[in-house]
């Protein structure tokens, strides 16, 4: 999603509303990439750590959420 946000796919065994996941990685805040940011460097940074975060996380088939909390935006 971006740079510190990942979306994970739950699975069939979860009810519809929490089948598909914003996972906020806990300590990482990186640039805005969107309409949020503040000007065209921080978009490209943003845009790059999305781009860094994506790869890094492909292919991953499981992710572990320990201690999860509802963040500022959201669950």
């Amino acid at each position: 999603m971006d740079g510190d946000t990942l979306k994970a796919d739950a699975g069939t065994d979860m009810p519809s509303e929490l089948a598909a996941l914003s996972v906020r990685i806990r300590g990482i805040d990186t640039p805005e990439k969107s309409g949020r940011a503040k000007c065209e460097s921080e978009r490209a940074r943003g845009q790059a750590a999305a781009a860094f975060t994506s790869e890094a996380g492909a292919g991953v088939a499981r992710i572990v959420v320990r201690d999860p909390e509802w963040g500022k935006y959201g669950g």
